[in-house]
């Protein structure tokens, strides 16, 4: 301990020293920046001294420059008297121009003086130059004065900033004026002397001369004879620069003014007593005088700032011995302190280190009656007051809360608070063992309640442990319901007597299920219960009823009896289990509404699971029912629609014109059939989902003109104006759509338009709206395509027009019976507008005509490429090898509409050369009218027919016969149908290049794509239209003929 507390005397001693040696610095510091700010003036000083000498030297020589140019006749006079003042010039210059290189090197000078150093030095050189024209003679003396001039006015700047760093005193300020004002006397005296010795030299020979230069070089130094009077009037100037002062204007008012104006007066003579050379000297004698006031001057400030530096000098000493001496008396300081004080100190510090330790038997030495003694009584006090409390504690320890410590005074508060302890210990012994009786019994209430599957079993357990637990002979949990209380479970009670008397809820249940708080009956006001044994009968002392709440409802109701008022420990029992048994009562009652609900749900789901079953039966069921009547009606009308078609043809005029309009009925029927089925099969996979929509760009103008050319024979037929117009910016794109879907939306509606006009005419047109250009986020142009079929026929009364699109509508009375019709046509349409993002609107008025507009919305628009492009994009190429592949890729609807009518024109021109003579054609189809009726049809070819009824037979005869040419396969076939069929064919090595043109009824999205990925090499749906047909066997044989000829090689 003493070594710490000297220590930290140490450290505060040299904390203390270290603090003044730092302000020491600091001060130190300061007076040497005072000492070295002095060594840097009287150097500067002398550099003044220097440019002031080479002011005075260079007007001396300026002065003799002038007086050679002014009067050339008296050079030769002159001439070493300018070498002279030169040599002196240059001499002083190489002075001051040291003096200047050491103030820099010692970064004395700012960058102010730097930069006119520069330029002086460049004055100097400019200035030897012109020297050397004077000598010369090429000189001129305006082009001398200003030379000379300048580099005077450069040194006087020059040493004007040196002098700027000293005016923080009065006196300097008033020396550095009074310097500045000599400088300009010198230099405009000099210039005085100058004109009036080249004035003098021109005289003596004879020249003419002007005085108005001289005039004003008077001019100016009167002005600085007057500055520096008002100077030498000033307290500041020092005595000695004011006699040099006063002697100066003494010379120049009585010796010098008098000469001057004597010289000026005689100056218009022709002689004069005074020369040149006489005015010379007495100039440059006046000139010295106040040359020598300003090194009188340069020298008071030179002496000024050494006397500064000593002073600096003396500060410093005298803060060093200052330090010195504080720290000698700090170190006696600390020396005393050191040897009193911490003796003490240790003593008191030992015993307090003891009473820390728990010694509280201490001896200490006899106290002086000081405060060092008044610190030792004091532990010793400590010390026996600490065994006191150590006795107390040792009381507590033991149980005995009754103990307590005697209190000194009202400021004891050692003595009140271990008083305090002593009660609040044995409020709190109280307590902890009330709080582990209500935990303990808590958890083992908890640990019981997961303990039952049923809600009754739950309640006759919570009512067994109360009765348990808290010695409660009556014990009963009832639920509330409707109104109703319904005892669940309960001990010590009857059961019959208590359900008669408290099933309904009223008395104290009710008052406490409404008050939603506990309510307490007393002896006199318990009528219901009694506490039965096997000998007596007793009434309680106090009943408790307690409502269980949840959701601000009394969902249950725990009552208890007792012979004996019922405690606050026993009813805060009750209140800490009432949210566990709440919760669990909810946690019953929720399980036996979910199994209700569960069993309920699960008998709905099997329902629902049954009617799903029976949905998707149905589903399938439509779905193969479709499928079966598409076959079952379209091959039948295959053989109607073909036979009917060759009949009506009377290619060999066998028939009479009845018969043949027969065959054309028959054949339109047909058709008619076909449209009809067509409509339901549509109906049906727009009702199902299954309508899928092909977007590819496709060029407006070539449908319509496509559709136009469709539709042009029957309105010569009726003798109706059919026109086509087409917006000439539609024109010039491609619009990305289902071509197929928007052809049928058309032609329904001209179908319609047509059915229903029979005057005036029909009008088709395209129109292009709201066009947006391409952007970042949509590569797309876009654009309203609007189209409209408007036609004069009988109309649509405004109340058939919100009707006209629901499934078998005919809008038209009229023409119900003398037009066919399903009434789905319009219905499709409209779905079919929706799946293209487009819609359909009418306009109709009954006698007049309709309009029906599809408006497609936001369309992708592709700008239209070149003819030859779009050649190259949409003719078809086929390639021998590729179309005998088995796996070709299938060709889309689209596709399949791009085959223009030249492609069809050349292969039906082909068949009337005979191409199909001798062709062995293999048909496999169980319908035998279907077989029959395009065996009928390919005879009258040339060809010769095969036909079997299925899979088995065709292979059977593929391998008897040894040349079959192509392969006409139906796909809805008995056992093994045509996607198996062609398989197994193109699985024989031999027939892997044989054509198959698959002929179906089924007619549904991606039937074409199934077929050629089956291996087929063409698609073609029932009925069978005979230029599509003949078309497709002559394609088909034209890419195997190189095949077929090695075959019968």
């Amino acid at each position: 301990m003493n070594k710490n507390l000297r220590n930290k005397l140490g450290a505060i001693g040299i904390i203390f020293l270290s603090f003044n040696l730092v302000i020491c610095s600091l001060l130190i510091g300061r007076y040497y920046q005072d000492f070295q700010q002095a060594k840097d003036w009287q150097s500067v000083t002398k550099t003044i001294n220097a440019l002031l000498m080479v002011t005075h030297k260079q007007a001396e020589e300026r002065g003799v420059g002038v007086t050679i140019l002014g009067a050339p006749e008296a050079a030769y006079d002159w001439i070493d008297d300018f070498n002279s003042k030169s040599s002196e010039l240059l001499a002083s210059q190489n002075t001051a121009q040291k003096l200047l290189l050491q103030l820099k090197q010692n970064n004395i000078t700012s960058s102010v003086v730097n930069d006119y150093y520069k330029k002086w030095q460049q004055a100097v050189e400019a200035l030897k130059i012109k020297r050397i024209e004077l000598l010369r003679s090429t000189l001129d003396v305006h082009t001398w004065l200003e030379s000379a001039n300048h580099l005077i006015n450069t040194t006087i700047i020059l040493s004007q900033q040196l002098m700027i760093s000293a005016q923080t005193d009065r006196n300097i300020y008033v020396l550095n004026n009074t310097q500045v004002t000599i400088n300009h006397l010198l230099h405009n005296g000099g210039l005085e002397r100058a004109l009036i010795s080249s004035l003098l030299a021109a005289k003596a020979n004879g020249n003419t001369f002007s005085l108005d230069e001289l005039r004003k070089v008077q001019s100016k130094i009167d002005s600085s004879i007057e500055q520096l009077k008002q100077l030498n009037s000033s307290a500041e100037l020092p005595e000695e620069i004011k006699s040099k002062v006063d002697e100066f204007l003494s010379h120049y008012f009585v010796s010098f003014t008098p000469i001057k104006k004597n010289i000026l007066a005689d100056i218009g003579n022709t002689s004069s007593e005074l020369t040149a050379k006489d005015w010379f000297a007495k100039a440059s004698t006046m000139l010295d005088y106040a040359a020598d006031i300003s090194i009188a001057c340069a020298n008071y400030m030179s002496d000024r700032a050494e006397l500064n530096s000593h002073a600096s000098i003396v500060e410093i000493s005298i803060v060093v011995i200052a330090v010195l001496i504080l720290g000698v008396f700090l170190v006696i300081v600390l020396l005393w302190l050191n040897n009193y004080l911490i003796g003490n100190i240790r003593q008191a510090a030992s015993q307090a280190q003891l009473i820390s330790h728990g010694e509280l038997d201490i001896k200490l030495p006899d106290a002086k009656k000081d405060e060092l003694g008044l610190l030792l009584r004091s532990i010793q006090q400590i010390s026996e007051r600490f065994k006191v409390v150590v006795q107390q504690a040792d009381a507590v320890s033991v149980g005995n809360y009754e103990s307590n410590i005697d209190v000194i005074s009202e400021q004891d508060m050692l003595g009140i608070s271990l008083n305090r302890m002593a009660e609040e210990i044995k409020h709190y012994a109280s307590q902890s063992q009330e709080d582990s009786w209500l935990k303990a019994g808590f958890k083992q209430f908890s640990d019981q309640s997961h303990q039952c599957d049923q809600f009754s079993e739950y309640c006759d357990l919570v009512c067994r442990f109360i009765n348990e637990y808290l010695d409660y002979p009556i014990v009963v949990l009832s639920r509330v319901e409707h109104h109703q209380l319904q005892p669940v479970a309960g001990v010590g009670f009857n059961k019959d007597i208590y359900y008669q008397q408290h099933c309904p809820l009223s008395g104290v249940h009710l008052q406490a299920c409404e008050s939603k708080s506990v309510q307490k009956l007393r002896v006199g006001n318990i009528n219901s219960m009694r506490i039965n044994t096997s000998t007596h009968s007793y009434q309680p002392f106090e009943h408790l009823c307690l409502p269980l709440i949840a959701q601000d409802e009394s969902i249950a109701l725990l009552e208890v009896a007792s012979l004996e008022p019922i405690s606050e420990l026993k009813e805060k029992f009750l209140h800490s289990i009432a949210d566990v048994l709440t919760k669990n009562i909810l946690h019953y009652l929720h399980q036996e509404k979910t199994q209700a609900l569960l069993i309920k749900t699960t008998n709905l789901s099997n329902e629902l699971r049954e009617k799903n079953s029976e949905l998707k039966l149905m589903d399938k069921r439509k779905g193969e029912f479709l499928s079966n009547m598409s076959h079952e009606l379209r091959s039948p009308l295959n053989s109607i629609i073909l036979l009917s078609k060759k009949l009506s043809a009377n290619k060999d005029k066998t028939l009479s014109e009845k018969q043949v309009e027969f065959a054309q009925t028959i054949e339109k029927s047909g058709n008619n059939l076909l449209t009809i089925i067509n409509d339901i099969l549509d109906i049906s996979k727009v009702e199902a989902g299954k309508m899928d929509i092909n977007l590819a760009p496709c060029q407006i103008s070539e449908l319509l003109e496509d559709i136009y050319r469709q539709y042009a024979p029957f309105a010569d037929e009726k003798n109706l104006n059919f026109n086509l117009n087409i917006d000439e910016d539609l024109a010039s794109y491609r619009v990305v759509t289902d071509r197929l879907r928007l052809q049928q939306i058309l032609n329904n509606f001209l179908s319609n338009a047509f059915k229903f006009t029979d005057t005036g005419g029909i009008e088709l047109s395209a129109n292009i709206q709201n066009y947006q250009n391409a952007t970042k986020q949509n590569k797309w142009a876009t654009a309203n395509i609007v189209f409209a079929i408007k036609d004069s026929g009988s109309g649509i009364s405004t109340d058939k027009l919100e009707t006209i699109f629901e499934d078998f509508v005919q809008a038209n009375a009229k023409k119900e019976h003398s037009e066919a019709g399903t009434g789905l046509g319009l219905s499709i349409c409209k779905n079919l507008a929706g799946l293209l993002h487009g819609e359909i609107t009418v306009e109709s008025t009954p006698g007049t005509g309709s309009c029906f507009t599809l408006s497609i919305k936001e369309c992708p628009l592709e700008p239209l490429q070149s003819q030859k492009a779009l050649t190259e994009e949409t003719s078809e190429v086929i390639d021998p090898d590729t179309a005998q592949e088995p796996a070709a890729k299938p060709q889309t609807d689209k596709e399949s509409t791009l085959h223009t009518a030249a492609d069809d024109l050349q292969e039906i021109k082909l068949v009337s050369e005979h191409q199909l003579d001798s062709a062995n054609i293999l048909i496999v189809d169980d319908d035998v009218r279907s077989s029959f009726a395009l065996g009928s049809l390919l005879e009258c070819y040339g060809t010769e027919i095969s036909i079997v009824r299925d899979a088995q037979q065709a292979m059977e005869q593929l391998q008897r016969s040894n040349i079959v040419d192509i392969v006409l396969m139906d796909i809805m076939m008995p056992v093994i149908d045509g996607y198996e069929a062609i398989k197994q064919i193109r699985a024989q090595k031999q027939f892997s290049k044989l054509p198959i043109l698959c002929i179906s009824a089924k007619n549904q999205q991606g039937e074409e794509e199934r077929c050629l990925a089956a291996g087929a090499n063409g698609y073609l749906s029932k009925p069978v239209d005979e230029d599509q047909l003949i078309a497709s066997i002559t394609r088909l044989l034209n890419s195997s003929t190189d095949t077929q000829e090695q075959r019968r090689a």
